[in-house]
């Protein structure tokens, strides 16, 4: 998934900061700067994150988190979530909506 070159840049820079098992993130994902990504995070091929995800949590290829939405540890997103969420579970599933 991605260059290697990168993959190993970034593996290097959570190593420093103390991360046992740092994310993976594939080279065609866009993650926000906004976004908090935690220890053991895979994001696939394509996936568009706005906001954080739980430690072991899965971003399968090719979905959409929208903005202010929270994905629980160990949660495993294969489909898109809509906005202003916290989705659990495996498949991660919206479990409470917020209006903000």
């Amino acid at each position: 998934m991605g260059n290697p070159d990168n993959r190993i840049r970034i593996f290097k820079k959570y190593k420093e900061i103390g991360f046992i098992f740092p994310p993976i993130i594939d080279a065609t994902a866009i993650v926000s700067k906004k976004a908090i990504v935690r220890e053991g995070v895979f994001i696939g091929k394509g996936a568009i994150i706005n906001t954080g995800t739980g430690l072991g949590s899965s971003v399968m290829q090719l979905v959409h988190i929208g903005e202010n939405t929270v994905k629980e540890a160990g949660s495993v997103v294969i489909n898109n979530l809509p906005s202003n969420c916290t989705a659990v579970g495996v498949p991660a599933k919206p479990v409470k909506k917020y209006s903000l």
